[in-house]
């Protein structure tokens, strides 16, 4: 989850009053091979960051329901029935996720403006080198 969220950064930025998170998944992931909805994602993303547990505000409040993920070579049509939980299955997601940033990073050869941003973001989130260097004179 925090992979979409730097995904998300290095595209969009800091876009006010909109959900980058949301915006990355529904542009360039088939969250329909899933059926898990990308602010379903979000609420997973949250329970997972701020609670450990499959439980976010939202879905305590039964705005939403709550994932669970099972590991399977094939999807599990049964687990779609449950109805305390919704499941997915983590190697489908992963499959999906992994497709979504081949989209993403094809986007870069339609569009060659995207690349100046791209490194000026990525700097932000994975680099202090550039920006913070100390000058140490020995006196």
């Amino acid at each position: 989850m925090s992979a979409i969220d730097s995904f998300s950064f290095l595209e969009y930025g800091e876009l006010s009053g909109s959900n980058i998170f949301l915006k990355w998944l529904d542009t360039y992931c088939d969250l329909e091979r899933l059926r898990v909805s990308s602010i379903e994602f979000w609420e997973f993303r949250n329970a997972l960051l701020h609670m450990t547990n499959p439980y976010s505000r939202k879905v305590l409040k039964n705005k939403v329901q709550p994932l669970q993920f099972y590991v399977s070579t094939t999807d599990r049509e049964e687990l779609q029935s449950n109805v305390k939980h919704k499941y997915f299955n983590l190697k489908t997601f992963i499959d999906v996720i992994t497709q979504g940033i081949e989209k993403w990073t094809q986007s870069f050869n339609t569009d060659k403006s995207k690349f100046e941003t791209f490194v000026d973001r990525y700097d932000l989130i994975l680099s202090d080198l550039r920006y913070n260097k100390l000058k140490y004179n020995e006196s």
